[in-house]
C-alpha cells in the first residue's frame, strides 16, 4: 500500500517549487500565501525534512527539495496530460429507433452500414414493432410512422408522402370508378392496428 503525504501538500509544494515563491504559487491555486506556507510546512513535517530554506521575500530549494521538485512536477505533468486526453476523446451516443417492421427491413436495414460508416460516432438500436411508442418513457428516442399528424408536444418532420391508387382483379368486372361503390374494400384505419374491411365502401 502506498504511504503518501497529503495531495494538498505536494501541489502547494511543486507551485512553489516552480515559482520559488509562496506568494506566486497562492495566486495559481487560488488561495493565500498563508495557506501555502501551512500546506508545505505541514508536509516538511509529513515526511521529515525541510524542502525550503527560508529567507527574507525569497525561498530557495534545499537538496532534499531539489531531488522532490521535477518528480512531483514530471507527475502532475503526466495527469494533466492523461485527463486533457480523456477529456477530448468523443463520446458515443446511443440511438433507439422505433420503426415499423416492413420499414426497417426494406428501408432502413439496407442503409444501415452507409450510415455507420457516416457517423461511427452514434450507436443506432433499432425497434422493429407496430406498437406505438411513447417518446417520453425512454424506450425510443426517435419513430419513424406513417400517419397525418399533428403529434402534441413532439417534433415531427416529414419524411416522405405515398401516394396510393385503387387495384383490383380483373374478374370483379370494375369498369370505372363508381363500380366502386358496390365492391367490398380493404382499408387501413391510421388509428387503428389492424385492417377493417367495410362492405360496399369507397374512399
Amino acid at each position: 500500500m502506498r504511504r503518501l503525504p497529503p495531495l494538498i501538500g505536494l501541489r502547494a509544494f511543486e507551485a512553489a517549487a516552480r515559482h520559488l515563491s509562496f506568494k506566486r504559487a497562492a495566486h495559481e491555486l487560488h488561495v493565500t500565501p498563508t495557506a501555502i506556507s501551512h500546506q508545505v510546512r505541514q508536509l516538511e513535517e509529513a515526511i521529515g525534512v525541510s524542502l525550503f530554506e527560508r529567507r527574507t521575500r525569497q525561498v530557495l530549494l534545499t537538496a532534499a527539495g531539489q531531488v522532490l521538485m521535477p518528480v512531483l512536477r514530471d507527475g502532475f505533468d503526466s495527469f494533466a496530460r492523461v485527463i486533457d486526453g480523456l477529456s477530448r476523446t468523443p463520446r458515443r451516443t446511443a440511438v433507439t429507433l422505433s420503426a415499423t417492421p416492413a420499414f426497417a427491413a426494406k428501408w432502413l436495414v439496407p442503409r444501415i452500414a452507409a450510415f455507420r460508416k457516416a457517423r461511427p460516432d452514434i450507436d443506432l438500436t433499432l425497434l422493429a414493432t407496430l406498437e406505438a411508442v411513447d417518446l417520453g418513457s425512454g424506450v425510443a428516442d426517435l419513430a419513424l410512422r406513417y400517419g397525418p399528424g399533428p403529434y402534441p408536444d413532439l417534433v415531427a418532420e416529414t419524411l416522405t408522402v405515398d401516394r396510393f391508387a385503387p387495384v383490383a382483379s380483373p374478374r370483379l368486372g370494375i369498369k370505372k370508378t363508381s363500380d366502386l361503390q358496390s365492391a367490398t374494400l380493404l382499408h387501413f384505419d391510421w388509428y387503428r392496428r389492424d385492417p377493417v374491411i367495410r362492405p360496399g365502401a369507397a374512399g
